[in-house]
């Protein structure tokens, strides 16, 4: 993966790695760097924007993060959607969540930008986010 700030000229293409904000400019985290972004972030101001382009091989934040919250979910779990290198798992059902606190804490070793939250044991109505697989 190729990272790091450009032109908004030479971000077309590329991700952007962090949510910009600049006058009426909101550019979310994520934002797949178009022609009309490119026109934006110029008219904006901005001189610089990190990105990230994928090399063959790499998997993107958001597929290495739905990979992850699925084999991880256990019975009564669903893993939502994925963005900004995030997936969250929810409750099918009502119940108690119980997490193995040891498995967590040697996933979240794995990696430095891999980071999987939950609490140790909650009461979760049904379709309540229970935790969250955090890629970055």
């Amino acid at each position: 993966m190729k990272f790091g700030p450009v032109p908004p000229r030479q971000a077309e293409g590329a991700t952007a790695v962090h949510t910009i904000r600049q006058g009426a400019l909101v550019l979310k985290k994520g934002t797949l760097i178009g022609p009309a972004e490119v026109a934006a972030l110029e008219a904006a101001g901005i001189a610089e924007i990190v990105v990230s382009r994928l090399e063959p091989g790499d998997v993107s934040e958001d597929q290495a993060a739905a990979e992850i919250a699925n084999a991880v979910a256990g019975e009564g779990a669903r893993v939502d959607r994925a963005f900004t290198g995030r997936a969250n798992l929810f409750a099918d059902a009502a119940g108690v969540l119980v997490v193995d606190k040891t498995a967590i804490d040697k996933l979240n070793c794995v990696d430095e930008a891999i980071t999987f939250t939950s609490g140790k044991r909650s009461m979760l109505a049904k379709a309540v986010r229970g935790s969250t697989m955090v890629t970055s």
